[in-house]
């Protein structure tokens, strides 16, 4: 436990004090604007979600406001001992051996939270700032983090979100009871937040003053993109004449690399050497520049010598920004930097790795292109080594992930083969979600056992196209016989394959209640031809025998209109295979969520480092494992050996609210030259 000074320790005694009397008013004001709902409460579409959750909440009021203040407490009590976040006492996500999972449920917890955390956050700005200036005092800290405060938004999201777990709620209402309470105490704590800033300045308290941060890797007021063909050798044309030297400056790097070129290269190589000093400058100017990250610099500075005497071997190298070369000090100098300061030692340890491969490229006097593109290989060698340490131990975990990778991608292809039979047919509701969901898992099984023999695993797989077919009108006399003739067999299969899943008997006796009144219907009743005839212009034309048919047709459509009130969209996919198919076979144009979010999914690599939003608290993360189809994620957490696997949807969705990003950070060779842009006066 951190040691507190007697101060910070009275405060927060104090103000822990206070957390019975904010729970009891974040429900009070909540039961308010329920029962008295303004704004887009008023105009809800169902005004019974509405009072149905007021009425929860008072009929367990004193339940709910038990929970509430303890999770106040609970939370207050972790960050004082600087806890994090991120493992609260008993987590939220499910424990795949020493992995956590981060499921469906975690996910939903996680965007409530950070919802939550939003809106304390807007409400609150001023006065939470002034209350973690006073917190800095306290604990007698010269920098403002906002650690200190233990009383922070995200503790009290938390709580909230946990708390409202007694209620058991549905989805929908446990979002509205979220939406409603967190307004409510996004304002109740700008109110806790100012009293204690007014308490603590009566005490005679001074808060630590706000400092200017300097970003060093903030872009220049007019940056270049040196990406842009040409613009970097543009911009080394134009240091000498622009900086006005006196005499040709020639670089420390510059130096060693001309002693030590072979003589029979020297003259033939330097065309133009002015723009060989110029790449020396802007070289120099990138160590400058990694100077934000002190362990990499030693390396970026050894990779002057390299740079020049492959710029002398290949001139093309300036003009080319995707050059191996640029590539491996931009990847390098980006893995380094995503490294937190209490994982120094680790850092370290990576850069005392990459030593020998910087060595051997430094000790080469006419390196090639080729000698970067292989040490950049074996750097990435070294950084999914390190993430395979944090992996050590956990085969079992991983092999299980693996087939669960396996399973999701053999279940997204049957998936849309499934809706490829469903295409142009209408079915009831029932059996149209019981074959996207249940059989297909019974698909799965089939594929995936080697006991079954071939025939049987065929027709289970084919029910899908003979249940479809069954459930079309038949409009001849022989399609009435084939139906007749097909279910005995059909009936069987689908017993056979809801008993494989071990399918609910009383969702397993609706479905064949409803399969029956239909097939009935279609057996009695007369075909109906696939082209009507013309209509007839005289009611009075028709035969008794036709009139009799008619009002058969009629009966069925109407009760065909009640078993299927609302007939799912229609979607074209592939073929139904008959025999299992590779999972290579996914097709590019996956569906499973937004165009955008895929796409950014799917170039997730290995070593890259992320912000994820995890209990509302953002964590600094290393992406270190992905599976073969890229169904699993693997990603560290905030301590060192703690790894969050996020299985593909849950990546998805946390994507798609804005709680996952790739940690974009400008290249040091685009550093350098905005440094330099700036001081050329542009």
């Amino acid at each position: 436990m951190n040691s507190e000074t007697p101060q910070f320790r009275a405060h927060c005694e104090r103000l822990i004090g206070l957390l019975p009397e904010l729970a009891n008013n974040v429900i009070r004001r909540t039961l308010d604007a329920l029962r008295a709902p303004k704004g887009d409460l008023a105009v809800a579409a169902d005004r019974q979600l509405v009072f149905g959750v007021a009425s929860q909440i008072q009929q367990h009021q004193l339940r709910f406001h038990e929970a509430l203040t303890h999770r106040f407490q609970t939370e207050v009590a972790q960050a004082r001992q600087d806890r994090p976040a991120s493992e609260p006492t008993k987590s939220s996500f499910t424990k795949l051996d020493e992995l956590s999972l981060v499921d469906e449920s975690a996910a939903q917890a996680t965007i409530e939270v950070a919802r939550t955390v939003q809106l304390i956050d807007l409400v609150t700005e001023w006065s939470l700032r002034e209350l973690q200036s006073y917190s800095a005092a306290l604990r007698g800290d010269t920098d403002i983090r906002a650690t200190a405060n233990p009383f922070s938004p995200a503790a009290f999201a938390r709580a909230l979100s946990d708390a409202v777990s007694v209620l058991q709620l549905p989805g929908p209402d446990r979002q509205l009871l979220l939406r409603v309470a967190g307004r409510e105490l996004a304002r109740l704590l700008h109110r806790f937040y100012g009293d204690a800033n007014l308490k603590l300045h009566q005490e005679g308290v001074t808060p630590v003053e706000f400092k200017t941060v300097v970003n060093p890797h903030a872009p220049a007021a007019t940056p270049m993109d040196v990406t842009r063909p040409g613009a970097l050798d543009a911009l080394l044309q134009r240091l000498p004449a622009a900086l006005q030297m006196s005499q040709p400056m020639v670089t420390a790097a510059l130096d060693r690399a001309l002693q030590q070129m072979p003589l029979n290269q020297l003259g033939a190589q330097i065309s133009d050497p002015r723009a060989i000093q110029a790449l020396s400058q802007l070289l120099e100017r990138m160590v400058k520049e990694s100077a934000s990250v002190p362990t990499v610099q030693p390396v970026v500075q050894n990779l002057q010598t390299s740079m020049i005497r492959l710029a002398m071997q290949e001139p093309q190298l300036v003009d080319n920004l995707q050059h191996p070369s640029w590539q491996l000090i931009n990847d390098l100098v980006s893995y380094v930097s995503g490294f937190r300061p209490e994982e120094a030692p680790e850092q370290q340890r990576f850069i005392d790795q990459i030593h020998p491969i910087i060595d051997r490229l430094v000790a080469n006097t006419a390196p090639r292109s080729e000698d970067f593109v292989q040490a950049r290989s074996e750097i990435q060698q070294a950084i999914d080594a390190q993430s395979a340490e944090l992996l050590e131990s956990r085969e079992a975990t991983l092999k299980a992930l693996e087939e669960a990778d396996h399973l999701e991608t053999l279940k997204g292809l049957l998936q849309q083969q499934v809706e490829q039979h469903l295409e142009g047919h209408t079915v009831p509701l029932i059996v149209s979600d019981f074959l996207r969901g249940p059989w297909v898992e019974v698909m799965v099984h089939v594929m995936t056992q080697t006991e079954m023999d071939e025939a049987e695993s065929h027709g289970l797989i084919n029910v899908v196209e003979d249940l479809v077919t069954s459930l079309q009108r038949p409009t001849t006399l022989d399609e009435r016989d084939r139906l007749r003739a097909v279910l005995p067999s059909l009936t069987e299969r689908l017993r056979k394959g809801m008993a494989l899943i071990n399918w609910p008997p009383k969702l397993r006796g609706d479905l064949m209640e409803q399969l029956m009144v239909v097939h009935a219907r279609y057996l009695r009743s007369p075909p109906v031809p696939a082209e009507a005839a013309p209509p007839s212009s005289a009611a009075a034309e028709l035969t008794p025998h036709e009139i009799v048919s008619q009002i058969r047709a009629e009966h069925i459509d109407s009760v065909w209109e009640q078993l299927n009130p609302d007939p799912e969209p229609q979607i074209h996919v592939g073929a139904l295979p008959t025999v299992p198919m590779g999972l290579e076979a996914q097709a590019q144009d996956e569906t499973s969520g937004p165009e955008a979010v895929n796409a950014w999914v799917d170039e997730l690599r290995p070593g890259t480092w992320f912000k994820l939003s995890l209990h509302g608290e953002w964590v600094n993360s290393r992406l270190i494992w992905v599976s073969r189809n890229h169904r699993f994620f693997m990603f560290t957490g905030r301590q060192h050996a703690e790894i969050h696997t996020l299985p593909r949807h849950v990546l998805s969705k946390l994507r798609s609210e804005g709680l996952a990003a790739a940690v974009q950070q400008r290249s040091l060779v685009q550093r350098a030259a905005d440094s330099l842009m700036g001081d050329l006066g542009d």
